[in-house]
């Protein structure tokens, strides 16, 4: 069986909260047998909101010619979100990683929105306040002024 649902800790104990997960869990209690489990914790929507304005900010303010999609992928880079291998000629090949909801934690997309906003203010906003940034775009996110996409 693979099923996916949403569970809760409870006392130190996994409950299900919808009807998809009490399923899973009286599937597993006829088997008597245990089930391996894959946690992975939701991510909150508003945070990849956050960085798609970041991109757009980027953008509007001049610091990027190309793409919302190319800056994503410089970001991912720049952020070390990438699988690396060694191209036909020996040189590292850098391959950016998924930042959609079923590729990433919201742990892991944390580490890596507060690395792209770091590169973004070094290398692209030079001497751009991370801080003061991240409040901006918290602020256009919050107010409705960007959308979600999933690269």
């Amino acid at each position: 069986m693979k099923a996916k649902g949403y569970f809760q800790s409870v006392n130190g104990v996994l409950a299900p909260l919808d009807d998809i997960a009490q399923r899973i869990a009286w599937a597993v209690a006829k088997r008597r047998n245990g089930a391996l489990v894959h946690v992975h914790t939701p991510r909150n929507p508003r945070h990849h909101r956050l960085m798609f304005a970041l991109l757009n900010e980027v953008i509007e303010a001049g610091a990027w010619e190309g793409s919302a999609d190319a800056l994503l992928i410089w970001c991912k880079v720049a952020a070390g979100h990438v699988e690396t291998t060694i191209g036909p000629n020996g040189e590292m090949v850098y391959i950016p990683k998924s930042i959609c909801f079923e590729a990433m934690d919201q742990t892991s997309f944390n580490q890596f929105f507060d690395a792209a906003i770091s590169a973004i203010c070094t290398r692209l906003l030079e001497g751009a306040d991370a801080y003061l940034l991240r409040m901006h775009i918290e602020q256009q996110v919050d107010r409705g002024h960007s959308q979600m996409r999933c690269a």
